[in-house]
């Protein structure tokens, strides 16, 4: 692909937090807005199929839930169901009892699977997506034995459809 020479004019603040950003990351300033790009590209391609938020997780090997980094509920005039996001914007202090709440929520679930989601999770990061893959056919091999037929005859009677997971159990 040919390269474009592109010059753009900064404010002496926006130029001096772009070199840092580059020295920090052991890279060019050009190296970093090819960046920035990318990830305006990215949410911008969520953005079009009903997305808008853009998530930042500290540690994803310590995470319990797979989770989404740009995520938004479809509108309500898309007349599809209602779906949950993994976005939720909790008042101040009501931080611990939304916790109690999710994992209430995961406890309904099969908790062979739920381990075997987690310890995906974490095994599966900085994996390629076919290791990946191989990685959670592995992890899941056992939920899928002690809980795989049972949990799709469940949903075939109308258990978890629609993402409603009251009666899972």
């Amino acid at each position: 692909m040919p390269k474009v020479r592109l010059n753009i004019e900064l404010s002496q603040q926006l130029a001096d937090f772009l070199e840092g950003l580059a020295g920090a990351e052991n890279t060019t300033r050009s190296e970093m807005v090819r960046r920035a790009i990318s990830v305006l590209q990215a949410f911008q391609q969520q953005r079009e199929i009903g997305r808008s938020h853009l998530g930042f997780v500290k540690d994803p090997r310590r995470l319990d839930a797979e989770i989404l980094g740009i995520l938004q509920p479809p509108p309500p005039s898309s007349g599809g169901a209602s779906h949950a996001s993994a976005v939720d914007h909790t008042p101040s202090g009501g931080a611990r009892q939304k916790a109690e709440e999710l994992a209430q929520d995961i406890a309904r679930f099969p908790q062979v699977c739920v381990r075997a989601d987690r310890r995906s999770t974490i095994k599966s990061h900085g994996l390629s997506v076919r290791d990946a893959l191989v990685q959670e056919w592995y992890n899941g091999r056992a939920a899928l034995i002690a809980d795989g037929v049972a949990g799709a005859t469940r949903f075939k009677d109308g258990l978890g459809r629609h993402g409603d997971f009251a009666t899972i159990r």
